[in-house]
């Protein structure tokens, strides 16, 4: 059965999209295959995947082909329709090993549609239903494509957009650091979904039907987002003795203990560590070699010498590995869940 779930944050700077491109690596790693959709307009996740060489290839012109990035699934949108485009274009990234679907900074543009378009469900109409659901036309899409795993990186918005995405999703992982504006993001994570799933629910009591409902696209009638879990980033400040500052453990143990909130809207069987959470692991700082990974567009667990990994670079690879594939396994299990 295909699965999809989204990197989601309402504060940026937290290493989601190196967690999501990594994470689709290593479920690519298990024979699965995997699609990444970025929803960023910033596009961070297509500067990872992609090579110099296909950056330039898709953006080096003024003018983007639309039908290479994410934009181009709207192109119905912005022309009054309401189903998405299925004529477009994946890239490859050999390195990760996934189907990439390239962001596009004219994304943003897409929020007022969406935004209206949740207006129109409000008022009953089935086309509205349609466009704010399009996550899961194009999940059903893909699944019949062949697709085992969708991957969708998003901003750190608490916009339209990612509203339709949370709505159409599996499940949603949530990065976080360890500072005070990620504890207050927690909190505005959950009266947002909150929010949206009561009028979900009321919108959908008022939907006038039209047209024979595309089974998986406006059904059911309630939508839960399923939250997998989170990370926290560990953090290089500490004292002249070695020991972190004692403000970075304040905020690390008060973030563990209001994620507690987010459980409810949580898979049937979250993993749970020692301390009762839904916490998936602490995502280790790794200095210089995400930067490895950007330059040679490739995972970390795939990084090699001619990347211009050296000395103890490799032994710090292997132990960085090992803890992301420990925070992924436990994300897997709490997706896998999801079909329970």
């Amino acid at each position: 059965m295909m699965k999809t779930l989204a990197f989601f944050n309402n504060k940026g700077g937290v290493g989601k999209t190196t967690l999501a491109c990594n994470y689709a690596a290593y479920i690519s790693s298990m024979g699965k295959r995997v699609a990444v959709i970025d929803c960023d307009p910033q596009g961070n996740a297509s500067q990872l995947l992609l090579t110099d060489e296909a950056w330039v290839n898709l953006y080096g012109d003024n003018e983007v082909d639309a039908s290479c990035t994410i934009y181009g699934i709207f192109r119905k949108f912005r022309k009054g329709g309401a189903n998405i485009e299925r004529d477009f274009n994946f890239v490859e990234a050999d390195r990760f090993n996934v189907s990439l679907l390239p962001g596009d900074s004219r994304l943003s543009l897409i929020e007022d549609i969406l935004s209206e378009s949740w207006g129109q469900f409000s008022a009953g109409k089935e086309y509205g239903a349609l466009k704010t659901l399009w996550v899961r036309e194009l999940s059903k899409y893909l699944k019949e494509e062949g697709y085992d795993y969708i991957i969708f990186d998003v901003s750190p918005s608490l916009g339209a957009l990612n509203r339709s995405i949370l709505l159409g999703v599996d499940a949603f992982v949530t990065p976080l650091g360890s500072d005070l504006f990620s504890l207050h993001s927690i909190d505005n994570i959950d009266k947002w979904i909150g929010d949206i799933q009561t009028k979900y629910s009321r919108y959908y009591q008022n939907l006038e039907i039209v047209d024979e409902i595309d089974e998986g696209v406006l059904s059911p009638q309630r939508v839960e987002p399923k939250w997998a879990g989170f990370t926290t980033q560990q953090y290089v400040k500490t004292t002249s003795g070695g020991k972190p500052i004692a403000a970075y453990e304040k905020f690390k143990r008060r973030i563990i203990e209001s994620s507690n909130s987010l459980k409810k809207y949580g898979v049937p069987c979250v993993v749970d560590d020692f301390d009762g959470t839904a916490h998936l692991g602490d995502v280790p700082n790794m200095f210089s070699m995400p930067n490895l990974a950007h330059e040679a567009h490739a995972p970390i667990h795939d990084l090699r010498y001619k990347d211009g990994l050296a000395g103890a670079q490799f032994s710090q690879k292997e132990k960085y590995v090992d803890i992301l594939n420990s925070a992924f396994l436990r994300l897997s299990i709490n997706v896998d869940s999801t079909f329970m």
